[in-house]
């Protein structure tokens, strides 16, 4: 064989030597699919059964290798027919080479009956770059509603009455009308012994004709008229504005003992007065959501903003 073949035939074989070789052998610089990272998420609550508009704490557990970071659930995570109100404390931990991650959340929702609570979206990284997702389980809570269980009509509208409280423990009205009595015999005696004109006209639409109910629908309508009326709320303004209106509200109709006291003490007051616990919670709930987006930063949606009106409307009776 001429010597010029010999080498054309070696350096073939070099050459399909060399691309068997390429063919068997994995490129370096492609990754290799990651291992199961076994990232888990759990949901816990303290209890089962709620009254609508409760604030409900929940706690997300999740467990994930060293290494792997995780992106928790956001406010804005949507999460109907609930919503997230706050994210609170997080906490981390190791147990059995994991690494424990537990986040309180405050929940509430509106809707009545049987529900379950969507799942929770947890997203991570893996040390490779790999990303991925994991949601925890639905979870089933029972949401009550605040009218009268048995659901008569009469009992819907005992919602939109005034709240009446049996007892007035620091009886502040009774001290002002034996004042005004007081007052109105001065003003008689002093017409009669000194020969005043009498009074032909009474003066009409005086403050003093204004019920304390008439007077907050007036502050709320004003209220619901400079906030919501171009959809564009300042949150802080509308709600500091309502829980002034409703503090006033309670003070003048039942006294002054309603004021200086924070939004749990003056639950507490009003259900050791004799008020109903529902009326209370009410209340309670609606003052407790002005509370949180004054200091807390809660920043609602429209429709909760619009809800918050409309219970304000309910509590001083408002058709």
């Amino acid at each position: 064989m001429p010597r010029a073949s010999y080498k054309l035939v070696i350096l073939c074989s070099f050459i399909a030597t060399l691309g068997v070789w390429c063919h068997l052998t994995p490129d370096a610089s492609i990754a290799s699919p990651a291992k199961d990272s076994h990232v888990t998420a759990t949901v816990q609550i303290n209890a089962s059964d709620f009254t609508v508009g409760d604030h409900i704490r929940l706690l997300l557990t999740v467990r994930h290798p060293e290494g792997v970071s995780i992106e928790l659930p956001r406010v804005t995570q949507n999460i109907s027919p609930f919503e997230i109100l706050e994210v609170g404390p997080v906490h981390d931990s190791k147990e059995n080479n994991q690494v424990v991650v537990e986040a309180e959340y405050k929940i509430t929702s509106f809707s009545t009956g049987e529900l379950a609570l969507p799942p929770l979206k947890v997203r991570y990284t893996e040390p490779s770059g790999v990303t991925g997702e994991i949601e925890s389980s639905r979870l089933p809570i029972t949401i009550s509603s605040v009218l009268d269980p048995n659901g008569s009509e009469q009992a819907v509208k005992d919602v939109k009455s005034p709240i009446s409280i049996s007892k007035d423990p620091v009886q502040y009205q009774q001290l002002a009308q034996i004042g005004a009595g007081a007052l109105a015999l001065v003003l008689v005696l002093s017409v009669v012994i000194r020969g005043w004109p009498r009074i032909t006209r009474a003066p009409t639409n005086t403050v003093l004709d204004i019920s304390p109910e008439e007077k907050a629908r007036r502050d709320l309508e004003r209220i619901e008229a400079l906030h919501l009326g171009n959809g564009r709320a300042n949150y802080v303004e509308y709600y500091s504005s309502i829980a002034e209106c409703i503090r006033s509200y309670l003070a003048e109709k039942y006294g002054a003992w309603t004021l200086g006291c924070t939004t749990k003490e003056l639950k507490e007051k009003m259900e050791a007065s004799g008020i109903e616990p529902w009326q209370a919670r009410v209340v309670y709930g609606l003052l407790d959501e002005c509370d949180s987006v004054r200091w807390a930063r809660y920043s609602p949606v429209m429709a909760r903003a619009e809800r918050a009106i409309t219970l304000a409307y309910e509590i001083v009776g408002a058709d």
